[in-house]
């Protein structure tokens, strides 16, 4: 007898019930959602003690704090364009360096251009 060739479809569990799998990955999308809801929004605890630091006046931590929303609309479907896969990957990455390069900055420029960029790398993940 002639055997047919394997299928190119997704395996899915012999009772067709998704797996368990996804609950993981809904969680770990999740707990990204909400880091990113931290990283917009953190800044503006420290705010006082960033103008202090780097002697940033109300009007250019205004703009520091509205960078992120310039980055974000500019980049708005980033995942739509990349897929899902890369464009998390390229998220969590620009994520982690981000934080340490906004962590390092010592002057207003850096500053807002890592809250431009930030704001650029949270768009795919969670659209309007």
């Amino acid at each position: 007898m002639k055997q047919d060739p394997p299928s190119a479809a997704p395996s899915t569990p012999l009772d067709g019930r998704p797996s368990r799998v996804r609950y993981g990955v809904i969680a770990l999308l999740g707990l990204a959602a909400g880091s990113a809801y931290l990283t917009w929004h953190a800044i503006a605890v420290a705010n006082t003690t960033i103008q202090d630091e780097l002697g940033i006046d109300d009007r250019r931590l205004g703009w520091v704090l509205g960078s992120f929303a310039l980055g974000y609309f500019l980049c708005q479907m980033l995942g739509n364009r990349l897929g899902n896969h890369a464009a998390l990957a390229l998220i969590s990455s620009l994520w982690s360096l981000l934080t340490v390069w906004t962590s390092a900055v010592t002057a207003y420029v850096p500053l807002a251009a890592s809250r431009v960029v930030f704001g650029m790398a949270q768009a795919g993940l969670v659209p309007i």
